[in-house]
């Protein structure tokens, strides 16, 4: 088991989110769903009233993402706003079917022409606080970080609708960046490479692979999170010790496991406990859910409301806690998940029109990366999403015990809005991290 550097107790979470856009697809009717704007509100006012339904639709895309990917015995780590965040921006130049099925499948409930001005506030409440934007934080001692990045890069002799193009600037705070894919698609590859390392601080290094944009490429959209904090209880070094974690299959696996007593947000409710680890600063925590059977029983069971029940009955309990470390990867390719959970438009008889006009983006596969590492410290945790588009040939007297000893699910939210930045399961902490 890896174990971070010595310091401060820091978390690190990173994400960053890729649309690789090139394509085909047949003329759809230009509108999603029969949304209706309120031209009686101010886009400022429309933002703010509209956020809890952006939250609790980020919310139930990533019950519904995470279910369809996951596998019983697989360690598993995804970044659902970071997705969510670079499908918005490629939803921004979607209409017709393509554009109702993604927003049924990201639970967009907004209207369409509000929706990106509402991700552009949630983005500006996930900074507030940040050293990188406050240094009042710094000053005080705490170690708190978080940016959001977003760019967009396109086929320099490509017009995009000057609509589309402002939605970006404005909302997205990410300029056309002119790339020539289609006489040097490894060039622009590369390019797009340094900034998402630039963006991540070095953690993702190769976010596009060899091969995933070629001379058929027309289009990438990428987004960058990256998030830094300490624990605000670390543990004690000398605390953790060897012992059993009992995995899905009946079997057990030695493992390092961390102890500390202390008071912690808590609940046992509805076939789970729930323990909430607060970072430095106190808005952002990671919480972790035992079920009270096998995690395979209880997850199916989970639903967004019930999740959303759950955590707002945490409450302060004197917790006597026993976490394990654990540091993995998790890959997955996302067009047979997204395609199962309704977005199948997407990737065959696209309408992204509201880009270029025409009829001739499709999605090709949409790709992520991630990676996890906990111990006494803090987290550290990056991802990456690479959607590729091409043109087609067509408290208590008593300490509560709580051992996390068996596969069990992990959030890092942000308590205030309650968006959910990152959503794992630990199914084997001593398991060779994967690519």
């Amino acid at each position: 088991m890896r174990r971070l550097s010595a310091g401060l107790v820091t978390l690190s979470l990173l994400a960053a989110v890729l649309l690789v856009l090139a394509g085909c697809g047949t003329a759809q009717t230009p509108h999603a769903g029969g949304q209706e704007s309120d031209d009686m509100q101010t886009p400022a006012t429309a933002a703010a009233q509209d956020l809890p339904a952006l939250v609790a639709g980020n919310t139930s895309f990533t019950l519904d993402l995470f279910k369809t990917v996951r596998s019983d015995s697989a360690n598993v780590v995804l970044s659902p706003y970071s997705i969510s965040t670079a499908l918005a921006m490629a939803y921004a130049g979607a209409n017709g079917m393509t554009a109702t099925q993604m927003a049924n499948v990201l639970h967009f409930t907004i209207p369409k022409e509000r929706l990106s001005a509402v991700f552009q506030q949630l983005a500006q409440e996930l900074s507030a606080g940040s050293n990188g934007s406050n240094a009042q934080a710094s000053d005080a001692g705490q170690n708190f970080q978080i940016t959001i990045a977003n760019s967009i890069w396109g086929q320099q002799d490509l017009s995009f609708l000057p609509a589309f193009l402002k939605v970006l600037q404005q909302q997205f705070d990410s300029p056309l960046r002119k790339v020539d894919f289609a006489k040097s698609a490894e060039s622009a590859r590369q390019a797009i490479n340094d900034w998402a390392r630039e963006e991540t601080k070095g953690k993702i290094s190769d976010l596009l692979p060899a091969g995933s944009v070629d001379d058929r490429t027309r289009m990438v959209l990428a987004n960058a999170v990256y998030f830094k904090a300490d624990w605000q209880l670390p543990f004690a070094h000398e605390d953790t010790s060897d012992k059993d974690f009992h995995l899905a299959k009946g079997e057990t696996a030695t493992v390092p496991m961390m102890n500390q007593t202390g008071s912690f947000g808590y609940v046992k409710a509805s076939g789970w406990q729930a323990v909430e680890l607060p970072y430095q600063g106190g808005r952002y925590s990671m919480v972790a859910l035992l079920p009270q059977t096998s995690l395979t029983d209880a997850l199916p069971e989970l639903t967004p409301d019930g999740l959303t029940s759950l955590l707002k009955q945490l409450s302060p309990t004197e917790i006597s806690l026993t976490l394990p470390k654990w540091t993995y990867k998790s890959g997955f390719k996302l067009k047979d998940a997204l395609t199962t959970l309704g977005m199948g438009s997407a990737f065959d008889d696209a309408d992204f029109s509201g880009m270029d006009g025409r009829t001739d983006l499709v999605i090709d596969d949409v790709y992520h990366k991630a990676f996890v590492a906990v111990d006494e410290k803090g987290t550290e945790a990056a991802a990456a999403t690479g959607t590729v588009m091409r043109l087609a040939s067509a408290m208590t007297t008593n300490a509560v015990q709580v051992s996390f000893d068996r596969p069990f699910l992990y959030l890092i939210r942000d308590q205030q809005t309650g968006t959910i930045l990152f959503i794992g399961q630990v199914a084997d902490p001593g398991a060779a991290s994967g690519d």
